[in-house]
């Protein structure tokens, strides 16, 4: 029991305290996940910077969109104070993944560039930084939708330090949306283990328990973020879905009103997406023309998401918010031209 223990040391000797938490963790694991190598120095030996990459990691790991925005100043920081620290160009390289994959502040585009661009900085800093090699891995998956690539990022990044919790939460999400949930639900349940406060892992267990269509699981990984943090930002967005899946499953038809509602729904967005300072999903407004049961125009806006890089669109075969659409041949002949289509080709659901 690591957290049941006492240390003591010097104030402001965070470098240190960090290795030897991490060894300790790393040995205490070790009978689990076996023989595993020693765990990477901080590589920075400024204490300052080794602060402000730790403030930029908390605020990153809140996951609101402010926190996120915020903690690019602290990684930043850290960077200009040690111009070698890989673990703060990492950084950067993930907070601007934040900013691409739920469409904040950035366009699309730019913020991807900026998140390749500092994790190809910080491995060229460092070839064995494992965030920046699981970031790597993320981006080649899920904006270049090249999961073969993504998968052996992945999988070097585990190979390098097995106990690294995000390599393995991350690497669950590629194994989802390619329909391989058996594998998905034991890398999201390892990365659980292996940093059991970790939010942002039991929203990704959440996120594959609803694209695997089981909102009981999915519940199971909502009550362990109430435990931590009752304010996280999605909570609401997930048990929304839970419990929409849940009427689904009962078989609860929707209404003519909820059609409706949908399409004026999409007609709003659509309005708003004219607007070049307001940044809105084309996968949002193909979600409000599937339910409000017209294909065509779905099918329409999501082709317009696959050509932006819309983060949804690594999710497509799975995604449970496509139903009009999802026995449409024109759906599948779309997911197949941009090799998306694993999930439907190997029966997951």
């Amino acid at each position: 029991h690591v957290w049941s223990k006492t240390f003591d040391y010097p104030r402001g000797d965070l470098v240190q305290v960090e290795q030897d938490l991490a060894r300790i963790v790393v040995a205490s694991l070790a009978p689990t996940l076996g023989r595993l190598p020693a765990p990477s120095a901080p590589g920075s030996k400024d204490s300052g910077a080794w602060e402000d990459y730790l403030q930029g990691r908390y605020l990153w790991n809140k996951r609101d969109q402010k926190s996120v925005v915020e903690s690019i100043g602290f990684f930043r920081r850290a960077l200009t104070r040690d111009p070698s620290f890989s673990k703060a160009a990492a950084g950067l390289a993930d907070a601007h993944l934040m900013l691409w994959a739920y469409d904040w502040v950035l366009p699309n585009e730019e913020a991807a560039r900026l998140a390749k661009t500092f994790a190809d900085q910080a491995v060229a800093l460092d070839p064995t930084n494992v965030e920046a090699l699981a970031t790597r891995a993320l981006i080649a998956g899920e904006y270049d939708l090249d999961r073969q690539a993504a998968e052996r990022g992945f999988l070097r990044a585990i190979a390098i330090e097995p106990a690294f919790a995000k390599a393995h939460q991350w690497y669950a999400t590629t194994l989802a949306a390619r329909g391989r949930f058996p594998e998905a639900f034991s890398q999201i349940e390892l990365a659980g283990h292996l940093d059991p406060v970790a939010i942002p892992a039991y929203d990704t267990a959440a996120s594959i328990s609803l694209y695997a269509r089981r909102p009981d699981l999915a519940r199971q990984a909502i009550s362990k973020i109430e435990a931590l943090d009752r304010n996280f930002h999605r909570l609401d967005v997930l048990r929304g879905a839970a419990g929409l899946m849940e009427q689904r499953k009962l078989g609860v038809a929707a209404s003519p009103e909820f059609r409706r509602a949908h399409l004026k729904a999409a007609a709003a967005l659509i309005h708003a997406r004219a607007n070049p300072t307001e940044v809105v999903s084309p996968l949002d407004i193909a979600y409000c023309f599937d339910a409000g049961g017209l294909p065509r125009e779905a099918l329409g806006w999501i082709e317009k998401a696959i050509a932006e890089h819309d983060a949804g669109a690594f999710w497509l075969a799975v995604d449970w918010n496509l139903n009009t659409v999802r026995t449409d041949p024109r759906f599948r002949a779309i997911l197949h031209r941009h090799n998306l289509d694993e999930a439907l080709t190997r029966g997951a659901l």
